[in-house]
């Protein structure tokens, strides 16, 4: 935030905003991985050692590369699908 040089607090706060929904939004596609079997298509497939987080941006990654749709919709999942495959 200091790198920012941002001093008003409402552009601040906005900055904020924008940067936690991002970061919500990548544990989701990183949720989302694990819940649709993505996870042997962007790590490798004997053992998962990677965050949610990280699991996002390689699958956002993934997606944009071959030129997929990528989901921005949000949803709970079960909280028993939430382990690495």
């Amino acid at each position: 935030m200091h790198k920012s040089h941002l001093a008003d607090p409402t552009r601040l706060s906005r900055l904020m905003i924008a940067a936690c929904l991002s970061y919500i939004w990548i544990v989701f596609l990183g949720m989302w991985a694990v819940h649709e079997d993505w996870v042997k298509s962007i790590h490798r497939i004997d053992r998962c050692d990677l965050s949610l987080f990280q699991l996002g941006l390689d699958l956002l990654e993934h997606f944009l590369n071959e030129g997929m749709p990528i989901p921005v919709a949000f949803q709970a999942l079960e909280a028993n699908s939430f382990v690495c495959v």
